[in-house]
């Protein structure tokens, strides 16, 4: 197999997808290895490492994309990087803002690439500013923009009313602007959107569906429409394990009314989804989560509209590394706890990352130091003792206790202070 590694180009990532080290143990087992150049450079690595370790070095990332059957990278693949994979078009996920500010630094950095929306939420993006946002789309980069549009979920806003009804009115105002019906496509499950979507857009973008939805959708729409079907796949010959996995994933579905009923068309049972059903309904029920269109306030990038910032609500999810600008955006005492569940659902990474210069004049000292901090056990001691000492709380105690617990000496201690 001919592997590639191209050099991180995302802001602030230094690493690199494979080490010298890593190489060698690929070409030892008959692999080809091609690197970028001065890929690992800021990591210590200079493309000698990689040539000693039986690595190509290419002169540009468009060399090592021609030349591989697979990628290793450390960040998942950027706009540019997608285009030089092979690919036509980029759907982009969530529920965009009306002016749709994100898709021109997309089209900027790529040659052909489209993107798509997926998809642009009808009660939270003005038809006609979405309209306005498309012509200046379309005028800087011709045939290159899909507009997606859909109805969300009723769970989301509290504006929600008849989907079908308000959908068209939607339509209208886009057709009413000009927004032609070959350049937009609706999100579609049920066969009454999916027969709209052949009628007065390109296409259809059935979300999060089955390969049967899709053979039934392509009945609805007929052999000519266009069809974006979203699948979730799982790659494991194992099925229970591969059952396993898939609802843990789509476990956050299953409080969204319009994907339980487009389950339940194509036969999934009552007792499928109702565990999740009846705890969001009991939430909801007992106040216990804010209502849809606080929950859609706050779902914005912005800091300051945090439902914890703005005293919304008195929980939320977000990074470690969030915490410091959302204590600064409140007077509240914040607190950070695990989310609840089983640990083995939860997506662990790390939250703090070491390196040294290359250049450093102090390199040998700067890895000692890293090192005693990344694996030396009076380390995690020293550093739990003092968030326990500066903040004072009893889960930081907690946490000293356990890293103190875990410490080589403090079994010898026990030994020694036993009678």
């Amino acid at each position: 197999m001919r592997v590639g590694v191209p050099k991180e180009i995302k802001s602030n990532e230094n690493r690199v997808g494979l080490v010298p080290g890593s190489v060698r143990e690929l070409v030892h087992h008959g692999h080809s290895v091609t690197i970028e150049t001065q890929a690992g450079y800021n990591i210590g690595f200079d493309d000698q490492d990689y040539v000693n370790a039986g690595a190509t070095i290419a002169k540009n990332a468009a060399d090592v994309f021609a030349n591989a059957d697979m990628i290793v990278k450390v960040k998942e693949p950027q706009a540019v990087e997608i285009e030089k994979l092979g690919y036509g078009t980029v759907w982009v996920g969530a529920s965009p803002r009306a002016d749709l500010a994100f898709v021109e630094p997309i089209l900027e950095q790529t040659q052909a690439l489209q993107v798509a929306t997926g998809i642009v939420n009808i009660w939270s993006a003005d038809a006609d500013e979405v309209a306005d946002s498309y012509h200046r789309i379309e005028n800087a980069f011709p045939g290159r923009f899909l507009l997606g549009v859909g109805v969300g979920h009723p769970e989301r806003t509290q504006e929600y009313r008849k989907p079908y009804d308000a959908l068209v009115e939607y339509l209208d105002a886009l057709d009413a602007k000009k927004v032609p019906t070959s350049r937009r496509v609706l999100a579609a499950l049920g066969p009454k959107v999916l027969k709209l979507a052949a009628q007065r857009s390109a296409g259809a973008h059935p979300y999060l569906t089955t390969p049967e939805h899709t053979a039934e959708a392509r009945d609805v729409v007929g052999p000519t429409v266009f069809l974006a079907p979203e699948h979730k796949v799982v790659l494991t010959t194992d099925k229970e394990e591969a059952r396993a996995i898939g609802r843990k994933t789509v476990d956050f579905y299953l409080n969204l009314s319009n994907y339980l009923n487009s389950w339940k068309r194509l036969g999934f049972t009552e007792q499928d989804v109702a565990g999740w059903f009846e705890l969001w309904k009991g939430a909801r029920d007992r106040k216990a989560t804010p209502t849809a269109d606080v929950i859609h306030e706050g779902n914005d990038s912005s800091v300051s509209k945090q439902l914890v910032v703005t005293g919304k609500a008195d929980t939320s999810w977000v990074w470690t590394n969030q915490m410091p600008e959302l204590k600064k955006n409140t007077k509240s005492d914040l607190g950070l706890m695990a989310y609840p569940g089983d640990p083995a659902a939860q997506w662990a990474r790390a939250s703090l990352y070491f390196s040294v210069f290359k250049g450093s004049p102090k390199k040998d000292a700067a890895v000692d130091v890293v090192n005693f901090l990344a694996n030396d056990p009076d380390a995690a001691v020293y550093a739990a003792f003092d968030a326990a000492r500066r903040t004072g709380t009893a889960e930081a105690w907690r946490d000293f206790a356990r890293a103190w617990a875990s410490h080589p000496l403090a079994a010898e201690a026990t030994r020694l202070a036993a009678p």
